[in-house]
């Protein structure tokens, strides 16, 4: 398990080792792939939620792996590029909840509709007006 809350380093430059690096490009991938996700629910354009997942899941797959082989301590500059993408999880994380509640909202509407359309009033309490 990599420690985020670990103390800083204290060499003002690290040089980062074959491991880290691997780690580093597998956070700018999940940091791409989440803003791209929430730039795209924020302008609330199409978006393609099994494109999107079947890529997320890569990522983490990749990213998984890439921890196994970085060191426990991570150096101050991967670790501030793990807290920041923490932050931006958390703003999609928050989008993406707003955006099923909107589902079900919709979804609970259109279950109603149909109810109302398809019944003939005989069970109901109020009158139901047939077209």
């Amino acid at each position: 398990m990599i420690a985020l809350d670990a103390e800083p380093v204290a060499a003002a430059e690290i040089e980062l080792s074959g491991a880290e690096l691997a780690f580093l490009r597998c956070i700018d991938r999940i940091d791409a792939l989440i803003t791209a996700e929430t730039d795209t629910l924020t302008a609330r354009a199409p978006f393609d939620f099994d494109a999107s997942n079947q890529r997320k899941t890569h990522a983490l797959l990749e990213l998984v792996r890439a921890s196994r082989a970085a060191p426990s301590e991570l150096a101050p500059p991967l670790r501030d590029r793990v807290l920041a993408l923490r932050e931006k999880l958390n703003r999609n994380a928050e989008l993406l909840d707003q955006h099923l509640r909107a589902m079900l909202e919709i979804a609970a509407i259109m279950i109603a509709t149909i109810k109302a359309e398809e019944s003939d009033g005989t069970y109901c309490g109020q009158s139901v007006r047939r077209r």
